[in-house]
């Protein structure tokens, strides 16, 4: 068998497996946002950190940090979690699930300044997507109290696919995955965790168990990316987004007995719709570039 570093869409429906359960770990712990991300980083540090000198990069991690895009990744990672954990403190599991569904969406479109290939029809994801969103801000009980947490879910959505196309940039960096998946994490854990006691305070007891699954499930999907990243386009890479959603708003219904309605299911459907018409999109972008070379 293969090793997984040279299996990428396996890598990537893992990756979008492990950020499921991270993120619904983010919902479980019920700490702000600042204190989730900041914990989460912090952990999945420490893990990365121990697979470098499983890996026998640990001594290239200091290496790393002269690549600019290191930090920027760091940075534009920390803002995506801290984002959708803000959301998931706010809002229910289900609906910030699905809303993240868009970020195949925001990678299809913004594509074009990546280098990567696209048609016009990308925008047409985005408005089938638009119409699932809507379909979550009908003006129903405890839908205004949450739009708050489906604002920052959208937010999200923009970081997390600006955060694909910097990881693609690392991938390329073959020699020294688990040093970079590591050091990506220092900058935003250290300056976080000076700032935690006047942010919220360290947690204990059951959420800090959540954020240690947090920080576990994201330090997986961080390696698993650039994994995927060495051999897919981004674009291609993050459409196996709907397993992450579906992982997450299960573990909603078993464990926090979230149940969506039938308005948030409503919605789900027609953002899937709308990545699978981005993923359409893509498909035959990538067959006109091979023929066009």
């Amino acid at each position: 068998m293969a090793p997984l570093r040279e299996m990428p869409r396996t890598s990537a429906t893992l990756s979008r497996l492990a950020q499921g359960v991270s993120s619904f770990a983010f919902a479980a712990a019920g700490t702000n946002g600042f204190v989730t991300s900041v914990l989460t980083f912090a952990v999945a540090g420490v893990v990365c950190t121990v697979g470098a000198l499983a890996a026998g990069e640990a001594g290239r991690i200091g290496d790393t940090f002269h690549i600019p895009r290191l930090w920027t990744t760091g940075i534009v990672g920390f803002l995506a979690m801290y984002l959708a954990a803000e959301a998931y403190h706010r809002a229910d599991v289900a609906p910030v699930s699905f809303l993240l569904l868009l970020v195949p969406v925001f990678t299809a479109l913004t594509a074009p300044l990546a280098g990567e290939r696209l048609t016009r029809e990308g925008a047409l994801g985005l408005v089938i997507s638009v119409i699932g969103i809507a379909l979550f801000a009908q003006p129903q009980h405890g839908t205004v109290a949450q739009w708050p947490g489906l604002l920052c879910a959208l937010a999200a959505s923009g970081a997390l696919a600006w955060l694909w196309y910097l990881s693609r940039d690392l991938a390329s960096h073959d020699d020294r995955l688990w040093a970079l998946s590591a050091a990506q994490n220092y900058l935003p854990a250290l300056v976080g965790l000076a700032a935690l006691p006047v942010m919220g305070g360290f947690p204990a007891g059951v959420p800090l168990v959540w954020l240690l699954v947090s920080g576990a499930g994201y330090a997986a999907n961080t390696i698993l990316r650039l994994y995927c990243l060495r051999i897919l386009p981004a674009s291609t890479a993050s459409l196996i987004a709907p397993i992450s959603a579906i992982v997450s708003t299960v573990l909603g219904i078993a464990v926090l007995g979230e149940i969506p309605d039938a308005r948030v299911c409503a919605g789900a459907v027609v953002i899937t719709i709308g990545v699978m018409v981005s993923a359409g999109i893509i498909g035959r972008t990538q067959t006109a570039a091979a023929e066009d070379g």
